[in-house]
């Protein structure tokens, strides 16, 4: 086939094939290069990228993009001597005079210093309350430069602690009157043919069951005021009826004890016959809030103020409006809000003791712990009542005098008038 070619044709035929090669490898090597870039600009920055590189990033950029991290940073020599300092590390106080102040930070410096690997650690400065606690994680990143992460955990451990506080507290709890109606249960099958004392320990297993229900109904009302959810649910409620209603709650108790239990609204008595939670509401006394929740608080306070008032006492409750003219209340530790509404429980107890007044609205806290087990006190509703009124925009406040009672005072925003017709 080939043999007719001459050497000319030949000559032209093969440039021919050189030059469609060469435009076939041409674009071959610009295809596989545009794919490789389109690549590139998909891909994520790998670990390797400088990316401090890019002319956009400017130094005060790098500041800004420092400053906007969730943690503090500090850059130092391996002598601890400190070339920049981010805002939030500057507020831990571990440097001083440009230099690392605490002596934990500077060991976990120095074994970074010594075989260049990486440390992580929780440092803790100061004692009780004021203990900082913070996540240290150092790094080298130059020559006798090192880079000391810091976060600050405080508040973390502080909810640790006192999450393992509650869980001790309940365990606790439950287990006393557990356990007591246990070994009641035990004496009564041993003394099965003894009336008397049958009836005796029944009385006393009664007793610790009102105490263990007690308990687990104050641990729902805990978690329920701690659920913003429920919070959000807010309405227009009749404070006159919700402290009707707490009231009324507490009418066996009070019976039991003998103590009378008097409510005064606007410095008009109202007698016990009258205190229906159905009765007619009154506007003047709306505010906004969870109905329950604030019956809850209320009901807490009635409640500790009958368990702490001697037999045949008196417990009054007063409810009343407060105003822009209105006196300050004796009994509170601030001043009363414009248009508030103003609930007192006042008691004739034995009052508590001034240095324990701070902490009576603390989990679990018991001026007299004995008592509290003898009455079936939880020590828990205070707290709710506190948390309860709180998240309400409201307060709680006391007064004591040891000997002479407590008044616990509610404060919350008054509802704006309503203008609907």
């Amino acid at each position: 086939m080939l043999a007719g070619i001459t050497v000319a044709q030949f000559l032209v035929l093969a440039a021919l094939i050189v030059v469609v090669a060469t435009i076939a490898l041409t674009w071959l090597v610009v295809s596989v290069r545009d794919r490789n870039s389109e690549r590139a600009d998909d891909a994520p920055w790998s670990p390797g990228q400088r990316l401090f590189d890019d002319e956009s990033l400017s130094p005060h950029v790098v500041h800004r993009m420092i400053e906007a991290m969730p943690n503090a940073l500090i850059v130092c020599s391996s002598q601890g001597l400190v070339s920049y300092l981010s805002p939030g590390a500057a507020q831990l106080g571990l440097v001083d005079r440009d230099r690392l102040a605490a002596p934990e930070l500077m060991d976990l410096l120095a074994q970074v210093d010594s075989d260049g690997v990486l440390r992580e650690r929780e440092l803790t400065t100061g004692a009780g309350e004021q203990a900082t606690h913070t996540r240290v994680r150092i790094g080298a990143i130059d020559d006798d430069a090192y880079a000391v992460f810091l976060d600050d955990v405080s508040e973390q451990r502080r909810f640790e602690e006192v999450r393992r506080d509650f869980v001790t507290n309940v365990s606790h709890e439950l287990k006393t009157p557990s356990g007591a109606i246990a070994l009641l249960a035990e004496t009564i099958s041993d003394a099965v043919d003894d009336p008397d004392a049958v009836r005796y320990f029944a009385g006393r297993i009664t007793k610790e069951s009102e105490r263990l229900n007690q308990l687990v109904r104050h641990l729902i009302d805990l978690q329920r005021v701690q659920d913003m959810s429920a919070m959000q649910a807010t309405q227009r409620v009749d404070a006159l009826a919700a402290v009707r209603e707490a009231i009324e709650l507490n009418a066996t108790s009070a019976q039991e004890r003998q103590i009378d239990v008097r409510l005064t609204v606007d410095g008009q008595m109202h007698q016990m016959p009258q205190m229906h939670p159905s009765a007619s509401s009154d506007s003047r006394f709306e505010v906004l809030a969870d109905r329950e929740s604030l019956t809850t608080a209320v009901r807490n306070l009635v409640e500790n103020a009958i368990r702490y008032s001697p037999q045949h006492g008196s417990v009054v409750v007063v409810l009343e409006r407060a105003g822009d003219t209105a006196p300050i209340d004796a009994a509170s530790t601030h001043a009363v809000p414009t248009h508030a509404v103003r609930i007192r429980v006042v008691d004739q107890g034995i009052g508590i003791p001034k240095d324990a007044q701070a902490r009576v609205f603390e989990r679990f806290y018991r001026v007299d712990a004995a008592r509290s087990r003898a009455t079936g006190g939880s020590g828990l509703g205070l707290s709710i009542a506190k948390h309860g009124i709180e998240e309400h925009g409201g307060s709680l406040s006391m007064w004591s005098h040891e000997g002479f009672g407590s008044t616990f005072t509610i404060e919350l925003p008054a509802a704006p008038e309503n203008t609907e017709a």
